[in-house]
C-alpha cells in the first residue's frame, strides 16, 4: 500500500469511528424507547455498517497478502484465518437476531400492549436463547483483539506497516461500534425483553 491508500484507509476508518460514536450519542436515552423502535435502530446503525464495512476489511487483508505473497506476510495470513471466521460468526450471528430473536421480541412486546400473555416456545424462556447471542458477543470480542494484537506486531517492510496500520485502524472502528452494538442489546434490549417475558406470565406458566 503506498502512502496515499493509507493515509486513505486511515481517513475512511477515522471517519467510521466518528459515525460509530455519533450512533451511541444518538441512542441516548434509549432504555426508555419501545423494545421495536431500539431494535429498529440496531438494525439500521449497527447491523447495516458491519455488512458494509467488513467485506471491505477482508479485501484490504487480501490485497495485503497478494501484494507481498504468503512467505512475507505471515501475520496477515493468520489474521485473514481470523477474520474469516469473525466474518462469518457475525454473519450468522446478525442474521439469527434479526430472523428469530428480535421478531419474537417484538411480538412479546405487542402482545404485552394489548394484554396478552407471551406465547409458549419451543426452546423455553427468552433468556435461554438471549444466553446464546451474548456467548457469540463474547467470541467476537476475543477474535478482534487477536486479530487487533496480530496487526499491531512489528517486524515487516514500511510498505507492510502501512497496510498494517490501515488494517488496525479499520479492526478498531469495528471494535468501538461493536461495543456500542453490544451494549444495547446486552444492557438495554435483553434485559428489558427477558424482564417483559417474565412479569407478562400469568401464575403458573
Amino acid at each position: 500500500m503506498n502512502d496515499t491508500a493509507a493515509s486513505h484507509a486511515s481517513h475512511s476508518a477515522n471517519g467510521r469511528r466518528s459515525a460509530a460514536r455519533r450512533n451511541g450519542e444518538s441512542a441516548h436515552g434509549c432504555e426508555t424507547w419501545p423494545l421495536s423502535e431500539l431494535i429498529r435502530h440496531i438494525v439500521e446503525h449497527h447491523h447495516t455498517w458491519l455488512r458494509v464495512e467488513l467485506p471491505e476489511i477482508d479485501r484490504l487483508i487480501r490485497q495485503t497478502i497478494a501484494r507481498e505473497g504468503n512467505t512475507r506476510s505471515g501475520r496477515f495470513v493468520e489474521i485473514e484465518k481470523l477474520f474469516r471466521q469473525f466474518q462469518r460468526e457475525t454473519e450468522n450471528h446478525l442474521k439469527k437476531e434479526e430472523a428469530v430473536l428480535f421478531p419474537l421480541i417484538e411480538r412479546l412486546e405487542a402482545r404485552a400492549a394489548a394484554g396478552l400473555a407471551p406465547e409458549r416456545q419451543s426452546f423455553g424462556p427468552l433468556s435461554n436463547p438471549v444466553q446464546f447471542m451474548m456467548e457469540d458477543h463474547e467470541l467476537a470480542d476475543r477474535l478482534l483483539e487477536r486479530m487487533k494484537e496480530l496487526a499491531a506486531e512489528s517486524g515487516a517492510t514500511q510498505e507492510s506497516m502501512a497496510a498494517r496500520r490501515a488494517v488496525l485502524e479499520r479492526l478498531q472502528a469495528v471494535e468501538e461500534d461493536l461495543a456500542i452494538h453490544v451494549r444495547l442489546e446486552d444492557e438495554i434490549l435483553f434485559p428489558r425483553a427477558v424482564r417483559l417475558e417474565e412479569n407478562g406470565k400469568p401464575p403458573g406458566l
